[in-house]
């Protein structure tokens, strides 16, 4: 991610697997990532409090979390969004 303004941050444990990027984008790239490895992408920015200025620019790649929303509806009236 040489030159994007961005670095590596959290990374889960996914195996061991190979492949090769040669005169590809980054995004490119990652997305080699997550179909190889699996995983989700998160991008993630870290904010100074005190400056309240981007202090860093995070790539995570963890595993999928699966979540799924459901929406409940009773008596035509849409109740709160529950996580599953």
């Amino acid at each position: 991610m040489q030159g994007t303004g961005w670095e590596l941050g959290t990374v889960g444990d996914f195996g061991s697997a190979s492949t090769n990027f040669y005169f590809e984008s980054v995004m490119s790239s990652i997305k080699k990532i997550v179909d190889v490895w699996g995983g989700e992408v998160r991008f993630r920015v870290a904010l100074n409090p005190a400056t309240n200025e981007i202090a860093g620019r995070f790539v995570d790649l963890v595993g999928r979390r699966r979540m799924q929303m459901e929406a409940v509806y009773k008596c035509s009236q849409l109740l709160p969004t529950r996580f599953l």
